[in-house]
């Protein structure tokens, strides 16, 4: 994946969506989500490395890509490079997905922003957004009618709140080892949203 650069499995064709909301097919963490992620909002989640939290996000695009949404996923993470055939094991279309690589993606990328064409934004570890870049951010997936997921590389804090995320999220991977496996799990605690108790969930099947 080049810088600035998006590579993709195949041409995908944008279709008319009904769909309002993202879920991941797990009625768990769809039960948690109250049904999935709304379209015309934004949320933020504090998903540290080493958490594996990233599975979630991915859950849901494998669902979002499997009703022929499509998506951009926007890496900021220096380093880091996306294997597609990977993300096709967990269920992801390849077909209906772009990946980009940019870490200040508002400042390269913000036609498209603009423009009508994705249905869900995934922006993975982005650098310096400030109250400005948040809000240009909400207003764009109200206009969108988009929904864009802000994947943070620490914890959340409720002490310093970001008014323009409708769902908070810390995920913080429960379970034994460095990495996440088959019998870890997931604490998931909403700092804001519609979330009630805190929700412990174990591997998603995708």
């Amino acid at each position: 994946m080049g810088q600035h650069g998006v590579r993709t499995a195949a041409s995908a064709k944008v279709t008319d969506h009904e769909l309002t909301r993202f879920g991941a097919g797990h009625a768990t963490l769809d039960g948690f989500l109250e049904g999935g992620l709304a379209t015309g909002a934004v949320s933020e989640w504090g998903m540290p490395a080493g958490q594996g939290a990233r599975e979630i996000a991915l859950a849901i695009i494998a669902r979002a890509t499997a009703d022929r949404n499509l998506v951009l996923w926007v890496n900021g993470q220096d380093g880091l490079d996306v294997y597609p055939p990977a993300w096709s094991a967990r269920g992801v279309d390849l077909r209906f997905i772009r990946f980009v690589s940019d870490s200040k993606p508002l400042e390269s990328l913000k036609p498209v922003f603009l423009e009508p064409l994705f249905r869900l934004i995934v922006l993975d570890s982005p650098r310096h957004l400030g109250s400005e870049e948040w809000a240009f951010i909400a207003r764009q997936a109200r206009t969108l009618d988009a929904h864009i997921m802000v994947l943070q590389d620490f914890f959340l804090s409720g002490r310093r709140g970001n008014i323009w995320a409708r769902l908070r999220v810390n995920c913080k991977r429960r379970g034994n080892g460095l990495v996440a496996s088959a019998g870890s799990c997931w604490r998931l605690e909403t700092i804001r949203g519609a979330a009630h108790q805190p929700l412990e969930i174990g591997p998603l099947d995708m």
